[in-house]
């Protein structure tokens, strides 16, 4: 079983200490400057604005962090007025930011301000900049250097900071990560070590690079590229429970339960960390201990799918099918778009015998992802329905992208030979025999002979 892996979108940033200072080259859009944040984990582009009065974000960003997990329930404070950029007024929801990190410089607990506005510009405002001390902004070479300390500006350490280099990087990534999303996994790992070999600094393509290399089944590499991590950020939750994902592909159940329950006593909010040692528990049918981690998930975060169908697939394994169907239809509510839940859900309707809500839920998980499996399923369930024909074509479906779907030739086998096809048919139901298929042979013996 396939775990989700942490995959963290890249940050662009240089940093250049001499002695106590940081630099920070910024990049320029729309004749604003744009720096480099993470916030409470999440990788975030914020126009830094000495005129805003608070950090600000849209209702979109604020919504996506919710939902991921990034923000707490427990982190909305009230409402209040706020300045915004251009100077205007305006009221807004008040949250508390736990970790503002900025060029490996940690602040905590910053007041920040959601806009009604779903357009509304990321704004580093003067409750974040406060809290940075001592700082020099130059606008024409668009740098910030900040001071920690008694440091003295150096204009000479300018020569340090190539932005073409940069910019230059940011395209490699940014295709990289395209190849990545495209499924093209050996072109984004190409593109990926060409980064590293550049810029080793740069740590979070180690990120994308472990995940890819799980993709293209180089496990052991993953590991090593989480290994690199966790030990350049021991302080990284999402290094470990990236790591621990893999290691339960390896199977060693014991590293990865070792590594999840690192990630907790780091971040003992990680809804991440939770639900995937939930998965990895589920797989090792201890349901009751699957089943708390799910929970403590959506304790955490109610606003997330996936540990709603992670339970609702234990409580199905259970014959808890009320519960299990009350999750699943949670989940889907949640993310109309989650594929795994219409499957889960498409199984336990089959269970229920309510034929014609499971082929529903077959449609609409072949919509998001046609993968073999849901083709084989639908084709099962039209076989229940008397629809060979239909049947036929889905099992084709199937066994065309995956030629080892033993269960899909035995159903398209009974499908041809209720449309009296016996010939194709009985060979469809031998070539199933042959991937081991119990039942195939005596399916032979009833329709060939």
């Amino acid at each position: 079983m396939r775990y989700i892996l942490s995959i963290l979108l890249l940050i662009f940033q240089m940093r250049f200490v001499a002695q106590t200072q940081t630099v920070i080259k910024m990049k320029k859009e729309g004749g604003v400057s744009i720096i480099p944040c993470k916030v409470n984990g999440l990788n975030l582009n914020f126009i830094f604005d000495t005129g805003a009065s608070d950090v600000s974000m849209s209702l979109t960003e604020a919504n996506f962090m919710l939902k991921n997990g990034f923000l707490r329930e427990s982190d909305f404070v009230g409402t209040q007025k706020y300045l915004d950029a251009s100077g205007s007024i305006n009221e807004g929801i008040v949250i508390n930011l736990r970790l503002i990190e900025i060029a490996g410089l940690e602040m905590t607990n910053i007041k920040a301000s959601i806009s009604k506005n779903l357009n509304a510009p990321l704004l580093l405002g003067q409750s974040a900049i406060s809290k940075l001390g001592k700082f020099q902004l130059d606008l024409s070479a668009n740098i910030l250097t900040i001071f920690n300390g008694q440091a003295t500006f150096n204009y000479s350490d300018y020569k340090k900071i190539r932005s073409d280099s940069l910019f230059g990087i940011e395209k490699m990534f940014a295709d990289a990560f395209a190849k990545q999303k495209q499924h093209d996994y050996e072109g984004a790992l190409s593109d990926y070590n060409k980064i590293l070999e550049i810029s080793p600094e740069l740590l979070n393509v180690y990120y994308n690079r472990g995940a890819v290399k799980a993709e293209l089944q180089d496990y052991n590499g993953s590991i090593s590229d989480f290994n690199i991590l966790i030990k350049l950020t021991p302080k990284d939750a999402d290094a470990y429970s990236s790591r621990a994902n893999v290691k339960s592909l390896l199977l060693d159940y014991p590293g990865a339960l070792k590594d999840y329950n690192k990630a907790i006593e780091i971040d003992p909010y990680s809804v991440v960390a939770y639900y995937n040692r939930g998965r990895m528990k589920y797989t090792l049918n201890d349901y009751k201990g699957a089943i708390a981690d799910f929970n403590k998930a959506i304790k955490i975060n109610s606003h997330i799918a996936e540990p709603y169908c992670g339970r609702g697939q234990v409580k199905f394994d259970l014959k808890d099918y009320k519960g299990a169907m009350a999750d699943l239809n949670m989940a889907i509510n949640i993310n109309p778009d989650f594929d795994v839940a219409y499957s889960a859900r498409g199984a336990l309707k089959y269970t229920l015998q309510d034929y014609r809500g499971a082929l529903a839920d077959c449609t609409k998980e072949i919509e998001i992802n046609p993968n073999a499996n849901a083709y084989k399923n639908r084709g099962s369930i039209r076989n229940i329905l008397k629809d060979f024909e239909g049947a036929i074509v889905d099992f084709d479906r199937a066994i065309r992208i995956n030629s080892n779907s033993g269960q899909a030739f035995f159903g398209r086998g009974l499908a041809k030979i209720s449309l009296g096809q016996k010939d194709s048919g009985c060979l469809d139901l031998s070539k199933a025999g042959e991937l081991g298929i119990v039942g195939a042979y005596e399916a032979i013996k009833q329709f060939c002979n």
